[in-house]
């Protein structure tokens, strides 16, 4: 056996449900460090800077990916390239799809720089700022830009922890990120003094530090890829982009749902509304976040099984990843919903209390919105992702329609634009996904929609008995709301393994968690072995 053959041999053996079992203990550890650092970073910006020119800085994030637009149709696409030849045993094909994509984006970046200098320097022009701080939302927004499409190209190291399975590693590499960051910002804040810059310039900090950690992993986990610019080819870079061109118009659409909200808000209401709704959107995207944490670990079993014409066992692994998607979700959205005003008081401070209606808002769609995440690497793997781009950007569009529409005419100010997201993005994730997934497989219509369901029930329950337990603690501080989400979360976990889950499903789950071997073999995240 060759060398080459070795290597794709170990990427593409049957899944370890010891490493499935470390995948999603080391992604859920690395998401509570990295939603502990947000939780404290959030109200350490507004005490530092204000809520007014705190509100610029996920304002700043998401306008720098909108330039994700561009780079979104070749890094979008590496992972399912690379991961399916080596599937196949074609290192060559590995090896010049790595290197295509790798070319192609450092071209693309260098050719952005001065776009996104000319964006940082009309900025203040584009934007509501409290005056005396244009520059430094100047210097702000081109780190931020710089940090981005950095990672653009360094994305292409990361395909060896998605092809490999590997999310530990790569947990921990973001986690590093998340952890520098803030730590530099601190650091900036402390010793010199804060200032809006500040916090990008940690941001292109970390930004190297997690380069070096997927560089670092890339040469690790696949020795088969090598850094072969000559090995750039036309016609794959043509095929990436054919798939990519349909993912560009997801990825815009997705901007459009994700990353108005606080455009919108600076536009018609100023920064200071802006500022409020920003914290709030961090809570949102903690949940997305969560949910990435865990439709990330069925990404590549889904995609492995369509390279080998395993469309049953792809329908089946992607129905329980939907039911186990949703019900873990329903846990923190429950309980954030429930605890409202309580919680927000003892984060942000007193005067965010009254944002708890908002809040429940944001939050309670996405126990089945977020759901659908475990169906989104199926179109992926079988290149049907004309129809998704479309409905996506369509969809997003009336989506900031709404929501200009909702603010300007109706005088619900913020909520119109958290209720606008909560109708469109439904529409998008617990309707069209579903139905589109399903079609693909050739299964019936609501085989998708249906394990939507418990989720929505269960986030239901536990909104209730949050509510029910801060009210009776009367606690605006956060180490009695925690033990008291720590106490629901003990009684939730065994009823939902009890009342949700079908026996076949508990022992998928169970498996999952202790790493325990049948006759049958190793199972995938969720056990497909299991009828």
């Amino acid at each position: 056996m060759t060398r080459a053959s070795a290597d794709v041999d170990s990427e593409v053996s049957p899944p370890d449900p010891a490493r499935n079992r470390r995948n999603v203990m080391c992604n859920v550890g690395a998401f509570a460090i990295q939603t502990a650092v947000g939780l404290w970073f959030t109200p350490y910006l507004i005490t530092s800077l204000g809520v007014g020119l705190y509100g610029l800085v996920p304002l700043a994030t998401n306008i720098t990916s909108y330039m994700g637009v561009l780079t979104i149709a070749i890094s979008g696409t590496i992972g399912r390239f690379v991961t399916i030849n080596l599937a196949k045993g074609d290192v060559t094909g590995a090896r010049r799809a790595f290197n295509t994509s790798l070319v192609a984006s450092a071209v693309l970046a260098f050719a952005l720089l001065p776009l996104a200098a000319g964006i940082s320097w009309w900025s203040p022009s584009l934007l509501n700022v409290p005056s005396g701080h244009e520059r430094d939302l100047q210097l702000m927004l081109f780190c931020a830009f710089l940090s981005f499409l950095m990672t653009a190209v360094g994305s292409n190291f990361a395909v060896s922890t998605f092809a490999r399975s590997r999310f530990d590693v790569s947990s921990a590499i973001e986690t590093s990120f998340v952890v520098s960051r803030t730590g530099g910002a601190w650091l900036l804040f402390t010793y010199l003094s804060p200032r809006l810059w500040f916090v990008g310039a940690a941001t292109v900090i970390a930004g190297v530090v997690r380069q070096i950690g997927y560089w670092r992993a890339w040469r690790r986990l696949t020795p088969a890829l090598r850094v072969q610019p000559a090995l750039f080819d036309r016609v794959q870079l043509r095929a990436v982009g054919g798939m990519g061109g349909w993912l560009i118009l997801t990825h815009m659409g997705a901007l459009l749902f994700l990353q108005t909200d606080l455009m919108v808000l600076n536009w018609t209401l100023g920064v200071d509304p802006a500022g409020m709704y920003a914290p709030l959107l961090q809570l949102s995207m903690l949940m997305r976040g969560l949910a990435s944490v865990i439709a990330n670990v069925i990404s590549p079993t889904v995609i492995t099984m369509w390279a080998r014409a395993d469309v049953t066992g792809m329908a089946r692994v992607a129905g329980r990843g939907v039911k186990l998607l949703g019900l873990a979700l329903a846990l923190p959205i429950g309980l954030a919903c429930g605890f409202g005003a309580h919680l927000l008081s003892a984060w942000l401070g007193p005067e965010f209390a009254g944002q708890a209606n908002l809040l429940r808002l944001m939050l309670f769609p996405l126990c089945a919105n977020l759901a659908a995440g475990a169906l989104f690497a199926i179109p992926q793997a079988a290149n049907r992702v004309r129809w998704p781009g479309i409905v996506t950007l369509v969809l997003g569009i009336a989506q900031v329609a709404l929501a200009i529409t909702l603010v300007t005419t109706t005088g619900l100010g913020s909520a119109g634009v958290a209720l606008a997201g909560a109708i469109v993005l439904t529409m998008k994730n617990a309707i069209f996904t579903p139905w589109y997934c399903a079609r693909i497989l050739k299964q019936p219509a609501w085989t998708f929609i249906a394990p939507m369901v418990p989720s929505l029930v269960a986030a239901v329950a536990v909104t209730g008995a949050a509510y029910c337990v801060a009210d009776a603690l009367g606690s605006t501080r956060l180490l009695p709301l925690a033990l008291a989400g720590a106490g629901l979360g003990l009684v939730y976990a065994p009823l939902c393994l009890l009342l949700a889950f079908r026996h076949s499903e508990r022992l998928a789950v169970l498996r999952l968690i202790t790493g325990r071997r049948d006759e049958a073999g190793p199972i995938d995240p969720v056990d497909p072995a299991v009828p």
